[in-house]
This record gives C-alpha cells, sequence and structure tokens, in this order.
C-alpha cells in the first residue's frame, strides 16, 4: 500500500490496523510539550512505543528508516489540544 501522513491536533486515533510507523514530526505550543505514541487504538489498551517531549518551542521529529511494525494502530496521547503532530505510515 501507500505511504499515508495524518496531521492532528490533540490526542487521537490516527491509523486503525497494521502498518509500519515511518516518522513522527511534533510542534508544540508550550515547551514541555510532549506526545506519546501508542501501538494500539488507545491509550488504556495500546503498547507505549515512546514519547516526543519538546524542551523548547521547536519542530521535533523522528524518522525510522524502514519503519517500525505496529500490530493495532497508531494512537497519539498529547499534553494538550493544541500540540501538532504529523504522522507518517503505511499500512499493511
Amino acid at each position: 500500500m501507500a505511504t499515508r501522513w495524518v496531521h492532528q491536533y490533540g490526542d487521537g486515533l490516527v491509523y486503525s490496523g497494521p502498518c509500519l510507523l515511518q516518522a513522527v514530526s511534533v510542534l508544540p505550543n508550550d515547551a514541555g510539550d510532549q506526545v506519546a505514541v501508542y501501538d494500539g487504538r488507545d491509550a488504556t489498551s495500546g503498547k507505549l512505543f515512546g514519547k516526543v517531549k519538546a524542551t523548547i518551542i521547536l519542530t521535533w521529529a523522528l524518522c525510522f528508516v524502514g519503519g517500525v511494525p505496529f500490530d493495532q494502530g497508531i494512537y497519539l496521547d498529547a499534553t494538550d489540544g493544541d500540540v501538532e503532530t504529523t504522522v507518517v505510515f503505511t499500512p499493511l
């Protein structure tokens, strides 16, 4: 399948289903904002993959060459609703 990207504010389900996580880009509104990335459909039942925490107001990007396999989907849990996140992934 073709690579896709999703841009969102705050928490939310990015994709439901198996995929390869290619990149995560976070634009915080405040220093200290963070986004937790889960392999799952929510923060409660999903498996925490990692967190992107901004120490200053600057775009933070993580790129994964070849992609990281996620079994259940991609869910983001942000500190608040004005944190912007863009996720690049390939559905399987």
